[in-house]
């Protein structure tokens, strides 16, 4: 079985149902002005309160089972991969918020070996259909179903980007779930289309537990023989495990999430240059900045008046980190944005950090008694910093 074809909560998403379009589903003026309207109230009670919006469940069911599901997971063994050898799967879930959709939990699946950027990502929500508890798997709607702004946020739920709500997902599948308590089982009510390695259409299985998850996608061709999956009977299985990553939360919504790594040397001290790679995101995916873009590093002494939530939370900042940085609006642009940057007002920064290295000051420069040639200032110097020109966080 590929890595690509693992389970819902790996696949969920590869394929999208087809869509029917009818006058009765086309959204009225009026329908539209109401939730652009709640949308908006929405958000003015969040600027009011400081405080993102809690994620609620309708019954005491569907609350217990988002319970079972949450937390941290791995493949209890090695699974095959498109490269050939055999990796570790983790997997972090989390209730979370979503706009335009209820009862939802944030799903992230990623190698063991590689924390930063997930394999898949799902938005799980729960409904009542019939009596029994539905489950449907979202994915959203970006290249490769992938959504920067979300990465890694089960480990701080109450960061997680909720405005990017259900007009920015696409359903993917949907189970009907059996059970209660400590145990539920379910599977697709039918086959879904897909185009997966050879496969036109799909099935999946699911079972949970208080000591896992134990999932199973089968991919069939036009023949209806099954060309990839487990076997009837057969399932991968997720166990409780601790994702290594660590969350330091700051204050009014300050984050950091740091990453297993290499670190050399010690912390960076006063004055001390510090090189680094980094990409920034606004909360709805638009990247607003970025040192790869530039085409070289950002150099900066250690101390040095960058933005305030990036001064307060890289102060342990070491060479080989890697860190994602959340910034709420008060903590890097407030209430005026940066027009020229394409900010926003009121607008939470998200950065991806590689620290490249740790270097000693540079000498400090004699006063020349005789005219010298004018020196060109060398790029990534503190004036090309994240927030000057479009670049480094004042």
């Amino acid at each position: 079985m590929k890595l690509n074809v693992l389970s819902l909560l790996v696949v969920a998403g590869m394929t999208v149902p087809a869509l029917a379009f009818q006058a009765s589903q086309v959204p009225s003026t009026n329908e539209m002005v109401k939730k652009e309207m709640a949308s908006q109230d929405l958000a003015d009670r969040v600027k009011t309160t400081g405080k993102p919006p809690e994620p609620t469940f309708s019954d005491a069911d569907i609350k217990n089972l988002a319970t079972l599901m949450s937390g941290q997971w791995k493949t209890s063994q090695a699974v095959p991969s498109d490269g050939g050898s055999p990796v570790e799967l983790v997997m972090g879930i989390a209730p979370v918020a979503v706009e335009g959709l209820s009862n939802t939990l944030y799903c992230e699946v990623c190698r063991a070996d590689q924390l930063r950027v997930p394999i898949r990502q799902t938005i799980l929500s729960f409904t009542r259909v019939g009596g029994k508890i539905r489950m449907t798997t979202f994915e959203y709607r970006r290249s490769h179903g992938l959504f920067p702004p979300a990465y890694t946020m089960w480990a701080a739920p109450e960061s997680f980007p909720w405005r990017a709500g259900a007009d920015d997902l696409v359903a993917t599948l949907a189970f009907d779930l059996n059970g209660s308590g400590d145990s539920y089982m379910g599977k697709t009510p039918h086959a879904y289309p897909t185009g997966i390695s050879g496969a036109i259409e799909m099935t999946s299985e699911i079972s949970i537990s208080k000591n896992g998850f134990e999932v199973a996608d089968r991919g069939f061709d036009a023949s209806g023989k099954q060309v990839w999956g487990p076997q009837a009977g057969q399932f991968t299985k997720f166990v409780h495990a601790e994702i290594p990553v660590r969350v330091v939360k700051g204050e009014d919504g300050l984050l950091t999430i740091t990453y297993p790594s290499k670190l050399q040397g010690e912390p960076a001290k006063k004055d001390e240059q510090v090189t680094v790679n980094y990409v920034a995101y606004l909360e709805n995916g638009s990247e607003v900045d970025s040192s790869y873009e530039k085409q070289h590093p950002l150099t900066f002494p250690q101390g040095a008046k960058l933005l305030p939530g990036w001064n307060m939370m890289m102060e342990d900042v070491q060479a080989g980190m890697l860190r994602r940085l959340v910034l709420p609006p008060k903590f890097a642009y407030g209430e005026q944005g940066r027009r020229r940057d394409h900010i926003p007002p009121d607008a939470t920064l998200i950065y991806d950090i590689d620290v490249v290295s740790v270097q000693a000051p540079p000498a400090p420069q004699t006063k020349e008694m005789t005219p010298s040639p004018m020196k060109e200032v060398p790029a990534g110097t503190p004036k090309d910093a994240p927030g000057d020109g479009g670049h480094a966080p004042h």
